[in-house]
């Protein structure tokens, strides 16, 4: 019956989902052990002493937001299961996870609009096809 709730709990989310925040969690416990702190629950200033670390690495080996958001997802996702209230719903926190998106996003690269002379080359280049099947 344990492992029945055990698998219920964990099918809250999609098994990908799951294994990435299980793998991030695991990244947050090798830290807080490496730190001296409790792995679970865990604590507010130690999470985000976490998080900066990760927005540091990050910033010097040009990763994306993506590490501290999982980082946070996964924590939040453990206390959630375990019906603990998490240290990342803390202002404090939702900052960090702010601050990484600005420090670390990367702008969007717009694309150049198509213009009526791009569209007449192309119809000047396919003029003579016989069908789409023959492009």
């Amino acid at each position: 019956m344990v492992s029945t709730l055990e698998s219920i709990s964990l099918a809250s989310r999609a098994d990908s989902t799951a294994t990435s925040y299980h793998n991030a969690f695991s990244r947050w416990a090798k830290f807080a052990k490496r730190c001296g702190f409790q792995v679970f629950p865990a604590n507010l200033s130690h999470a985000s002493l976490c998080l900066t670390s990760l927005i540091e690495g990050a910033i010097h080996s040009q990763k994306t937001k993506q590490c501290v958001e999982s980082a946070c997802y996964s924590i939040q996702w453990m206390h959630t299961l375990a019906g603990l209230p998490s240290p990342t719903q803390h202002p404090f926190i939702k900052n960090i996870v702010e601050s990484s998106r600005r420090l670390l996003g990367k702008p969007p690269i717009k694309k150049e609009p198509v213009t009526t002379s791009i569209l007449c080359s192309l119809v000047e280049l396919l003029k003579h096809s016989g069908s789409l099947k023959d492009i």
